[in-house]
């Protein structure tokens, strides 16, 4: 997983981003070094959290408790973006939009 340590960053300063790109089963373009994922909030734009192949229950995810979460699938399993969006919203965001096989879902707390 990658992009997240920003946010947990920002979370333990008391802020939080206005928002979140979530990306699952993908990883971030290759690019310069200022520009790296985990300087997005620092560059100024929304973060991104990049899953790679990480599954949601191996990992801690406290830091997107009520923010604004886009999430971005590129995988055909529908099951692992099912998880995904199952564990976010365990943690109450403030609002949740995902693209499910073609199908816009958006949720509010």
């Amino acid at each position: 997983m990658l992009g997240h340590q920003q946010i947990i960053k920002y979370r333990q300063q008391g802020l939080q981003p206005q928002a979140v790109f979530f990306h699952i089963n993908s990883h971030p373009f290759e690019t310069i070094p200022e520009l790296e994922t985990e300087n997005d909030l620092d560059n100024g734009f929304f973060p991104s959290i990049y899953t790679g192949s990480t599954l949601p229950s191996s990992q801690s995810i406290w830091y997107l408790r009520g923010l604004k979460i886009h999430i971005i699938s590129v995988t055909p399993d529908i099951e692992l973006t099912t998880q995904w969006v199952l564990a976010i919203l365990e943690l109450e965001p403030s609002f949740l939009i995902a693209d499910i096989e073609g199908t816009i879902h958006t949720w509010k707390t």
